[in-house]
């Protein structure tokens, strides 16, 4: 799961709200995970004290957690979301927790987002190489 060789991709809503840096950093944290890891990958954004961020990141099968609070090097500003990446096989997707619901209450796939103008190619692999 998670193969730096599959396309990586994110939702409109993540290339909005999520800064590049810590859209990467995220990436980094599945690709240093064991390799066992489950399809779905969660992760809890909030602020932490002093306005850093705070990151908890889990998974089902094998369970997993950590938590990480990073400097403003990755996030300058706090950034308060939930978000899901998803390795369906084929492709690995970035998406908001909310963009997830909204796809499942109109019965369309993540799949199916690959031929929409929803999705966006992640610049992330423009750097896989580097990570």
């Amino acid at each position: 799961m998670f193969e730096k060789s599959k396309g990586r991709y994110l939702t409109s809503g993540v290339d909005d709200e999520i800064p590049l840096a810590l859209q990467i950093f995220l990436w980094e944290r599945i690709d240093a995970l064991p390799e066992e890891r489950d399809y779905l990958q969660v992760f809890e954004l909030s602020a932490a004290e002093a306005g850093l961020q705070k990151i908890v990141h889990k998974q089902e099968q094998p369970e997993y957690r950590a938590e990480y609070v990073i400097t403003e090097e990755h996030a300058p500003e706090a950034v308060t979301a939930k978000i899901f990446v998803i390795d369906d096989g084929d492709h690995c997707t970035m998406l908001l927790a909310e963009e997830y619901r909204e796809c499942a209450a109109t019965g369309i796939t993540v799949a199916a987002l690959y031929d929409s103008f929803f999705m966006r190619k992640s610049v992330i692999l423009l750097f896989s190489d580097a990570i």
